[in-house]
């Protein structure tokens, strides 16, 4: 037996070494950290790209032998492959995004193929380990409004003073964050009940201040969701959710009175939105500007269907109605749109054929809810963020769950069938 056999301890060590780095750096967003801080870019990409290396030369053999992580990375490559080529042939590429799309694919190809060859053991702790830098995450999260008067340079561009989001520069990803890191704590709680409960109450704070519209819906979601898989905590779920909804209510009420509340007119003003467009008030004055993104992108789509326009010409939609600053346009905020935009009909529907299989197995999976809760969670945050397949800590979300799938259906081959 050599060192380089997996089955030697120290081996074994240094794979799961490699992976607990990797998930540390990107669920704490570090690289993003240091540029909001620094201005330096990847300063973290080359401490991420020795494990993923490592990992994914160990375990090449297996990757093309399994199906569940294939039915993963194959939408990325596919967008990848076809937005490249598109991008060449109409002289519309944005060559900046493609380290952040290589590397992301890298660091989830790693992370799922070592969950699914890994023990019960191993899982637990790297599981675990997720849900504890979630948890640092989220904590950021709730803390943004006392630090960040003296980090300046952390506060989200265009929202500064409304909406929070911790380490992360965009609080919408901050609300995805704290949602995913709620759905941790409800599949895998804590020990003592005490501490699952005071998490779930942080998860609510760093939710709300982030004021998210998704993340508040998938927030309710992913309570139903649990009650669905857990029916012992059904009435527990809907408690949560009636008490909620309630405070919501009573909240916006008490606003339009002349109570004084600890908000200022923009916080407010989000948040009377926000009930109108749960109401069913869906119009650009609720819903802020993503429909007309979403309407002005698919005008583009029909113009180049059933091809795309190239990489990146949907991330930034240039000559759109809104504009970050000079020559800084808005993006699509819709991974569906995206994919469909950039890299074409055929691409879009191999993306929607892999991921649709994908959940379709992990709801008959009965065995374990974490796979389907944060599937569907990221799914439907899909419809308004555009650049997942760029984004460290979300591509590493998906492998841990993707990962975990995989291993409950190779252990349990006949788990996917409905119960």
């Amino acid at each position: 037996m050599t060192i380089l056999e997996s089955s030697h301890p120290r081996f074994g060590n240094m794979l799961n070494l490699s992976a607990k780095s990797i998930i540390f750096i990107s669920l704490l967003s570090l690289n993003e950290l240091i540029f909001m801080m620094t201005g330096l870019k990847r300063t973290m990409s080359i401490l991420l790209m020795i494990p993923a290396s490592f990992m994914i030369v160990h375990y090449w053999s297996y990757f093309l032998e399994n199906k569940i992580v294939l039915m993963f990375i194959t939408p990325v490559a596919v967008y990848f492959l076809f937005a490249v080529i598109y991008g060449m042939l109409s002289g519309n590429i944005d060559f900046s995004l493609i380290p952040a799309i290589f590397l992301s694919s890298a660091l989830a190809i790693s992370i799922s193929i070592h969950i699914v060859k890994s023990d019960n053991e191993t899982i637990n702790d790297i599981v675990e380990l997720s849900k504890n830098i979630l948890l640092l995450s989220t904590v950021f999260i709730v803390l943004s409004p006392w630090y960040y008067p003296y980090m300046p340079e952390l506060q989200p561009l265009q929202v500064r003073g409304e909406r929070f989001s911790g380490f992360l520069s965009n609080p919408n990803d901050a609300s995805l964050v704290a949602v995913v890191f709620l759905n941790f704590v409800l599949y895998r709680p804590y020990n003592k009940k005490i501490v699952t409960i005071l998490t779930i109450i942080l998860a609510t704070f760093a939710i709300y201040y982030t004021l998210s519209k998704t993340g508040i819906i998938m927030y309710f979601a992913s309570f139903l969701i649990f009650a669905f898989w857990k029916r012992k905590w059904t009435i527990l779920s809907i408690s949560f959710i009636f008490v909620l909804s309630v405070s919501y209510i009573s909240y916006t009420f008490l606003s339009r009175t002349n109570y004084t509340l600890p908000l200022d007119d923009s916080k407010l003003s989000r948040i009377k939105k926000m009930v109108i467009f749960f109401s069913g008030d869906i119009s650009d004055r609720n819903a802020g500007d993503k429909p007309t993104l979403w309407y002005d992108a698919i005008q583009r789509i029909k113009f180049e269907f059933p091809h795309g326009a190239g990489l990146g010409t949907f991330h930034r939609l240039v000559d759109s109605v809104y504009v970050h600053s000079f020559d800084d346009w808005y993006g699509v905020h819709n991974m569906y749109l995206m994919i469909f935009g950039e890299a074409g009909f055929i691409a879009f529907a191999v993306f929607v054929a892999c991921y649709g299989r994908l959940i379709g197995l992990a709801l008959f999976s009965f065995k374990d809810g974490l796979p389907f809760a944060v599937l569907s969670i990221l799914l439907v945050f899909f419809c308004s963020i555009h650049d997942s397949f760029g984004i460290r800590s979300q591509m590493v979300i998906l492998a841990i769950v993707v990962g975990l799938l995989g291993r409950n259906i190779n252990r349990n081959p006949c788990d996917h069938r409905l119960r």
